[in-house]
């Protein structure tokens, strides 16, 4: 693909999104970065299909953003986990309440937007709900997918408004973006003493419910140090260090805040915690195993890693692949093939959200999940033929397919593509075909060394896997 091609394509897909969003009735304009292109900002946000396409027109790379609070109808609250709005974000919901699932995207920026139906008189507002985390409402906007942050990244939906609408906001939500609630993240009163006999107890509470909320030890710590300024007399550092990393205080999953993904990185062993909680996972190799592929694949100055992950139906292969799906520049598919890779449907056939297939989505460079690789091994061989020629020069960063009579068009792409899959032991069954890839793999195999203790760990999640996802 020429830069021509993309930079058509790109502007093409701008200017379909932000006329869907003004067929919803959202009020949009473009932007560059974060910075509105006409005269009056978000007062000049409009719905008007001709308006729209005169300034993409205008502006083919514009980014989309809305008006939010009243001409929408939509309030987003923007958590800034770069700069740890995702840490002030659970802790308020650990204290004040849960917040229902809603439509969300992941920032450019690596925050997160939530996306609610605006009550009516909520201002927009800085810090007002707690650090780095804002209100996006009357006299504001926000910006929108496929819009690109300054840094190169896209806007990305976690949750489209098709999946999960957006919700009501919760009424602790609203009261304090009014200002009409205090957003301390402790219930004790802001003036109430915690004499010595209670310092430690009251520690304790603090730090299991924001555990239980899924906050990590040092994510705990500043909460505790502003609870300890009301400690007569106050509690050493040490001390509180002691109650924030307390091994004993579990996180519970099933309280667990997921709203919002948190890009903040974290040690290998809180990840480790949170998937324990869920699964059974005595061994850490195969988490460790997956993250290292993502890992390796981010190394862009080496050759793409391909892992191939080798389990039983059961044991945690695809769930754990699947958890990777949120991270910047990898994609999650269920199974492969040429016209997956590569569509060769007419522009006015396609639909207006169509990327033109997996490679143009994913640009020069990203990481492909396929979580079954078994449901390439099981096509027709010809077909199956296809899709590992495919493979081989995508392994080498270059693929051309011709479509149409006698090969008339020609579709090609190149770029950087790592790759993780899953499969089963039937893997093992394809000798042949796997030697068509060469040696391009390399091979996890997953180990289930207590299958009992497996099948009780997925019963007792049964029901529940909306929630651990």
């Amino acid at each position: 693909m020429t830069d021509t091609e993309g930079t058509t394509e790109a502007a093409g897909d701008l200017l379909a999104a932000a006329l869907s969003y003004a067929a919803r009735g959202w009020p949009v304009f473009p932007v560059n970065g974060k910075a509105p292109l006409t005269a009056h900002g978000f007062k000049d946000a409009t719905v008007d299909a001709k308006q729209v396409r005169a300034w993409w027109q205008k502006h083919p790379s514009a980014g989309i953003a809305i008006a939010t609070g009243a001409p929408s109808g939509v309030l987003v609250v923007d958590v800034d986990a770069q700069k740890g709005g995702a840490a002030t974000w659970k802790r308020l919901v650990a204290e004040h309440g849960k917040v229902p699932s809603t439509a969300a995207t992941l920032t450019g920026g690596g925050g997160s937007h939530l996306l609610f139906r605006h009550p009516g008189d909520v201002p927009s507002s800085t810090g007002k709900l707690g650090a780095h985390v804002d209100v996006r409402a009357d006299g504001g906007y926000a910006i929108l997918p496929p819009s690109v942050h300054e840094n190169g990244r896209a806007y990305k939906w976690m949750q489209t408004v098709e999946e999960a609408g957006t919700a009501a906001p919760p009424d602790w939500l609203v009261e304090l973006a009014r200002g009409m609630r205090n957003s301390s993240p402790s219930s004790a009163r802001v003036d109430e003493v915690i004499p010595e006999g209670r310092r430690r107890a009251a520690m304790l509470t603090v730090a299991g419910k924001l555990k239980r909320a899924g906050l990590t030890g040092p994510e705990i710590l500043p909460t505790l140090r502003e609870l300890n300024r009301r400690c007569r007399p106050p509690l050493d550092e040490a001390e509180l260090e002691s109650v924030a990393l307390d091994s004993t205080i579990a996180a519970d999953p099933e309280t667990s805040i997921s709203t919002v993904a948190d890009a903040a990185p974290r040690p290998i062993e809180s990840v480790l915690e949170v998937f324990r909680g869920w699964m059974h996972m005595p061994d850490p190799g195969l988490l460790y195993a997956v993250c290292a592929g993502i890992a390796a694949n981010r190394v862009e100055a080496f050759d793409p890693s391909w892992f191939i992950y080798v389990g039983a139906a059961g044991s945690g292969k695809s769930e754990t692949l699947a958890a990777a799906s949120q991270l910047p520049g990898v994609h999650v598919v269920g199974t492969l093939t040429e016209a997956s890779l590569l569509s060769g449907t007419p522009r006015k056939d396609a639909a207006t959200d169509a990327s033109g297939g997996l490679l143009r989505e994913i640009g020069e460079s990203g990481t492909l999940i396929l979580k079954d690789f078994g449901s390439v091994l099981s096509m027709h061989r010809d077909a199956r033929a296809a899709v590992l020629a495919a493979l081989r020069e995508l392994f080498d960063g270059s693929w051309t397919r011709l479509v149409g009579v006698d090969g008339g068009r020609r579709l090609h792409w190149e770029g950087r593509l790592g790759l993780l899959a899953g499969a089963t032991s039937v893997l093992d069954q394809h000798h042949g075909v796997m030697a068509q890839l060469g040696e391009r793999f390399l091979i996890y195999r997953v180990d289930v060394t207590d299958p009992a203790a497996q099948a009780h760990s997925s019963l007792a999640h049964h029901g529940r896997e909306r929630l651990m996802r």
